[in-house]
């Protein structure tokens, strides 16, 4: 069953919608679930459901409501207990939940996986979180706690967007956010970095006195020593802004436009052996039209955040020539043609940086390419 708050409120089980029909249902059903694992007293509850000032009739109602939900939901969801109630729920069926953990999982990774899981944390939001409750006392702050982290989770996804080189692609959503949250520096300072590396030092500049503008205007202030430092470093044209020369942004693992159905079982098994440590090369053959293309993005998807030197997909299914394979995966990876050392070399000492994830799609194509494979295998680390 799914439980889903960062948005409109809606309950689904196995695809069919059992979201609570009355308001009193829905508001009680979300209390309890900000709150799962807890106990919610009655009186609780009717203050927050009446907004402070329950009727006579408040526990009574309270109780009909529960007896409601538990006919949607199961009677085992929710528990009596001491004069109140607790709903229990499984690992991640709160898309709250399972955004938090995805949070804590991108913490401390490379920037890949890092933009991956927060990528996957965000989709979670379809609208404002507990947008049905937004003039409800009891959800306000937990409305505003969950807004919080989600635009935390935005600015961290567009550092980790940043360190991967794609600062014309970030400047758009940039723009956006900065329209709708002006008082937060740290993304005025993103926008000003992803235009000055994209060339556009007059642009990061302005985005500067833009920044000021709006701070001096609605608070009297000036920007913070991170703001003033960078707009100081844009000016001198510092090195440091630069992007890391010799790697270019890698090909990440594709977003199927739609969900893998009924693979569990060879979706278990490809991650399984993908996953242990003795096993380095995991080839998936078959038919054409058979869907392993797909079976291997959604293997790659999902392991994509245990490799730390990335995730990334090349399509060989358009070349003809064994010579095309380097320079392809090369650019998958990240690397820049052009550089000081032969590519197979830069290829090699890449792979060689810390454990990556490489999918290679149509290999049949160019079988004669097997034997330089099989020597930038051996140069990635065991």
């Amino acid at each position: 069953m799914e439980f889903r708050i960062l948005g409109r409120f809606e309950v689904v089980d196995a695809g069919r919608d059992v979201t609570p029909p009355r308001p009193k249902q829905r508001a009680l059903l979300a209390l309890l679930l900000l709150r799962a694992g807890e106990r919610v007293a009655t009186d609780e509850a009717a203050e927050a459901l009446w907004d402070g000032r329950p009727p006579p009739s408040a526990r009574n109602a309270i109780q009909g409501h529960v007896k409601a939900l538990r006919q949607l939901l199961g009677r085992e969801r929710i528990e009596t207990r001491d004069g109140g109630y607790v709903l229990q729920l499984q690992e991640d069926e709160l898309d709250l939940h399972l955004f938090e953990r995805l949070l804590t999982s991108a913490r401390g990774t490379h920037a890949h996986a890092q933009a991956e899981l927060l990528g996957r944390a965000l989709a979670l939001f379809r609208g404002a979180p507990l947008e049905d409750f937004r003039y409800d006392a009891f959800a306000a702050a937990d409305a505003a706690r969950i807004d919080e982290l989600r635009l935390l989770a935005l600015e961290a996804r567009i550092d980790a967007d940043l360190e991967l080189g794609r600062h014309e692609q970030v400047v758009p959503e940039l723009e956006r956010l900065v329209h709708e949250a002006p008082l937060r520096e740290r993304l005025w300072g993103q926008l000003m970095l992803a235009l000055y590396r994209s060339g556009r030092q007059a642009d990061a500049l302005d985005a500067y006195r833009r920044a000021r503008r709006e701070l001096v205007d609605e608070l009297g202030l000036e920007p913070g020593r991170d703001l003033q430092q960078l707009e100081r470093r844009i000016l001198s044209q510092a090195p440091e802004l630069d992007r890391p020369r010799g790697r270019a942004p890698g090909a990440l693992i594709p977003t199927p436009p739609t969900p893998l159905l009924g693979r569990e079982r060879e979706l278990a098994e490809a991650r399984r052996l993908l996953l242990r440590d003795e096993i380095r090369l995991v080839t998936l053959t078959g038919p054409g039209g058979t869907g392993k293309t797909r079976l291997a993005l959604e293997v790659a998807r999902t392991a994509a955040a245990r490799f730390p030197g990335g995730a990334f997909f090349a399509s060989l299914a358009s070349l003809d020539d064994a010579e095309l394979v380097l320079p392809t995966l090369a650019h998958a990876v990240g690397i820049a043609e052009g550089g000081d050392a032969p590519l197979l070399e830069s290829l090699a000492a890449r792979l060689a940086e810390r454990p990556a994830l490489v999918v290679l799609d149509n290999v049949e194509h160019v079988a004669a390419a097997a034997a330089l494979l099989s020597e930038l295998l051996a140069a990635a680390p065991a």
